[in-house]
């Protein structure tokens, strides 16, 4: 972590533990500024190079909580890496929420305290990158004349309306009735299959309306199967296309006849009407 262009504060009351963190940092090539207390970092002035603090959350006068506080409703988005010696969880997540970006409970080992570090300073460094993109679009439309901002007004407008066009054409896809696309019809042959007693499928009809989903298909199973095996053999097929595509209904049909006959038993020829049938 090679890095003489960045700094790091270390705020804790603990002189040994000041002077440890500090030795530890100084290792990898970083500048380090060691305060006892939040008041004293308050008042020192610090040099404008990417960095973060790693400050203790029991402090005498401003804890370290309070200090974050404070430093957040003066703009000061300064990158935090608690450490406590008994911190609970709900102390962790108000830390967390308000934007720390770890929280170390003593002992930790240097390698965690070197890794938040890295990540911290990243994180910094990333904001100020993003900040200076920032100022140097304000910079340059500033300096742009009453016409050339009124040309760029129009050219931003028609991204807006292009990028709202897109967005409304992709809406009315999703909610109009149309085809499932090829690839999630392989999947549900390939869901259907992974069950070697299902052969094959066929007469695969599929719709889709927004989120919903209707499936429709013929499958062939083992011939040796029973009813039952049959039966327990399409549910588990079922559950695992309902697991792919939740808002489907699906209906599976395993054709009585052919290769699937003897689980449906036998159905011979009738050719009779039926109210004669009824009449016998």
């Amino acid at each position: 972590m090679k890095d003489v262009d960045a700094i790091v504060f270390v705020v804790d009351d603990d002189l040994s533990i000041r002077e440890a963190i500090k030795s530890l940092i100084s290792l990898t090539g970083v500048r380090v500024e060691t305060f006892g207390t939040a008041q004293e970092f308050l008042r020192t002035e610090r040099p404008d190079l990417p960095g973060c603090m790693v400050l203790d959350v029991e402090l005498p006068g401003l804890s370290g909580l309070d200090l974050q506080r404070e430093l957040a409703a003066h703009g000061i988005k300064l990158p935090i890496i608690f450490i406590t010696g008994y911190g609970d969880i709900p102390m962790s997540v108000r830390a967390m929420k308000a934007g720390a970006t770890e929280f170390l409970t003593k002992p930790f080992s240097d390698q965690d305290l070197l890794d938040a570090i890295q990540q911290a300073l990243e994180r910094d460094r990333a904001a100020r990158r993003h900040s200076k993109e920032i100022a140097e679009l304000r910079r340059r439309f500033d300096a742009l004349t009453s016409r050339e901002r009124e040309v760029m007004s129009l050219v931003v407008a028609g991204w807006l309306v292009w990028g709202a066009v897109g967005v409304f054409r992709r809406a009315a896809f999703e909610l109009m009735d149309h085809e499932l696309s090829d690839e999630a019809r392989r999947r549900i042959v390939e869901l259907m299959t992974q069950d070697p007693r299902v052969g094959d499928v066929h007469q695969l009809r599929t719709r889709a309306s927004g989120p919903y989903v209707h499936i429709q298909m013929h499958a062939d199973l083992d011939p040796s199967l029973s009813l039952v095996e049959a039966h327990q053999v399409v549910v588990a097929a079922e559950r695992r296309v309902l697991n792919a595509f939740p808002a489907a209904d699906i209906i599976i049909h395993p054709d009585p006849r052919g290769a699937a006959e003897p689980h449906g038993g036998a159905f011979p020829e009738v050719h009779e009407p039926v109210h004669e049938r009824a009449a016998r």
